[in-house]
């Protein structure tokens, strides 16, 4: 199980759609690393590596950013017990891709997991990071300790929690209805 799940690690592709010239980065180099280079009919695409280390998955943005240039992403880390030394373990990360740099929300138990993510945008927001990260967390050892947490995607502090009396389980996805009718 840890050789294979927990060899994840982000990268960003860029897929331009509207250029056929052959040859040249299609991308004209605004994506740092990532490029894309037309060859008859096929484009050969490079990506950008934004982390070297290993064991996240499930990346989210924001829904507003689809097909726009985007600042950051937000993932889930492997469970601990994979690989306890891995900074993504437990946790459910903002990265900058631009940077690399993060910002992480840590479980605080080695037997509490993060499942898949929903980002929830202000509907007023002005800002990307403007909303809120959602994920059902497991807890593999009390089988009534798994929670649904809340968390602010700016700052990724904790806003939120609600406690199940049911066993959660994990791996479970996540989604969010705007509206309910």
């Amino acid at each position: 199980f840890y050789g294979e799940s927990s060899t994840s690690r982000l990268m960003r592709f860029v897929l331009p759609l509207n250029y056929m010239e052959q040859g040249f980065d299609l991308n004209f180099g605004q994506w740092n690393e990532a490029t894309a280079i037309r060859s008859n009919d096929m484009i050969n695409i490079r990506p950008k590596m934004i982390t070297r280390e290993y064991g996240m998955e499930s990346p989210k943005i924001n829904p507003h950013f689809n097909f726009r240039r985007y600042d950051y992403t937000y993932v889930v880390g492997w469970i601990h017990g994979l690989n306890p030394r891995n900074s993504f373990s437990n946790s459910i990360t903002k990265i900058d891709v631009d940077t690399g740099m993060t910002t992480v929300w840590k479980t605080g138990d080695e037997f509490e997991h993060p499942s898949e993510i929903v980002f929830v945008p202000n509907p007023s927001g002005s800002c990307e990071d403007d909303g809120v990260i959602i994920s059902c967390v497991t807890n593999s050892k009390d089988r009534q300790g798994s929670f649904l947490v809340f968390l602010n995607a700016r700052n990724m502090r904790e806003i939120a929690r609600a406690n199940f009396d049911e066993p959660i389980p994990f791996g479970s996805h996540t989604h969010f209805v705007h509206r309910f009718f």
